[in-house]
């Protein structure tokens, strides 16, 4: 585990040995794991600023000074893939930050973001040791599953962890770890226990779409059924989707059949379209259903029952036509006109002829 020189004062209790090192040269050292050149359990050695570290490697990570893990910290997507160096230096850091906060949590819905914990030596690296340890959320009022969390090279993810606890509320956990030892001769500044970390849960409400069940989880109306609740956190049940009028996708996500009209995104009434063939079935548009009717080409308005400019039917629930594209419209509107003014030419003469004869 360690490429050069392994320390240990783990079972010092009283008075831990003092370890200087000073012009020393560690060049090239290699482990399979944890540390290129000092591995340190217990008190940490003093390092001289006079030492030479160079090409130490542990794997294929260049770790010169490692200990053992003393604390449980939050680490960032960054880190992990190295955009974020780890701490280089060779003075221990004997201290953690406590009360992190874990924001808009769906009760009952796994986390799809990379909340990470990691177990942290007092150089700041994350420690892998190849063995897998385990992290557990204890709190009042609050779930998880699974209840275990179990470590992968030293760090917990939390993506795909259901927690439960009342929507719309703040809890106040301990998170568990069984992968640090405690050191009498090692005190940790910030915290009052090394193997725990102080967090803050935020749940977020139900929101549209959602039901609250009876284990408090957010629970999304599945394909076929649909929630228009506008009120957070509704304890009402998922409403059946009428297939004829509606198609629904689960959650709120709701839009017209073929046939159908629908205002707006709130609205649960579907309305027949005087002409059918006007209202088209509700578009998928970036993987989303539509919410609200779309019209065929030539229409528009409420019920689709408007022709857009340009555009002319010759009834109410009639089909649009392009005028600009039928020149048989115009022959029928000049037929039209031509009867039409023969009828009252007719109209007007035999007006006039029984105005002569009295």
């Amino acid at each position: 585990v360690s490429g050069a020189i392994y320390l240990s004062s783990a079972n010092s209790t009283v008075q831990p040995p003092i370890y200087e090192f000073l012009r020393c040269t560690f060049i090239g050292n290699q482990a399979k794991r944890r540390a290129g050149a000092i591995l340190v359990y217990g008190a940490p050695p003093v390092i001289g600023t006079d030492n030479i570290f160079e090409g130490n490697l542990a794997g294929e990570r260049q770790i010169n000074v490692a200990s053992h893990a003393i604390k449980l910290s939050r680490i960032s997507k960054a880190r992990l893939l190295g955009i974020v160096p780890e701490f280089s230096g060779h003075n221990p850091n004997l201290t953690a930050e406590n009360g992190f906060i874990i924001e808009n949590i769906a009760s009952g819905v796994a986390l799809d973001d990379d909340t990470m914990f990691a177990l942290v030596d007092m150089y700041e690296n994350i420690v892998d040791d190849g063995n897998t340890y385990t992290l557990q959320i204890v709190g009042n009022n609050v779930s998880t599953f699974p209840e275990i969390i179990y470590s992968s090279s030293g760090i917990f993810h939390l993506r795909g962890l259901k927690l439960y606890a009342r929507p719309n509320s703040t809890l106040n956990v301990s998170l568990y770890t069984d992968g640090i030892k405690t050191f009498q001769n090692v005190i940790i500044q910030g915290i009052d226990k090394p193997d725990s970390l102080e967090a803050k849960l935020q749940f977020r409400s139900c929101m549209t779409g959602e039901v609250i069940a009876e284990d408090q989880s957010c629970f999304r109306c599945p394909s076929n059924f649909y929630s228009l609740a506008l009120t957070p956190n509704y304890e009402g049940k998922c409403q059946p989707c009428d297939n004829q009028k509606m198609i629904c996708r689960g959650g709120a996500e709701v839009g017209p059949q073929e046939g159908y009209w629908r205002m707006n995104a709130e609205a649960d009434i579907f309305l027949e379209c005087p002409n059918r063939n006007a209202c088209l079935e509700a578009p998928i548009i970036d993987s989303k259903l539509s919410p609200t009717s779309v019209c065929a080409e030539g229409y528009e308005g409420n019920l689709c029952a408007s022709c857009i400019k340009g555009w002319g039917k010759t009834s109410d629930g009639g089909e649009c036509f392009d005028c600009r594209n039928n020149p048989s419209v115009y022959l029928i509107i000049t037929v039209t006109l031509a009867i039409n003014i023969a009828i009252i030419a007719l109209s007007a003469m035999d007006t006039l002829r029984a105005s002569s004869d009295t």
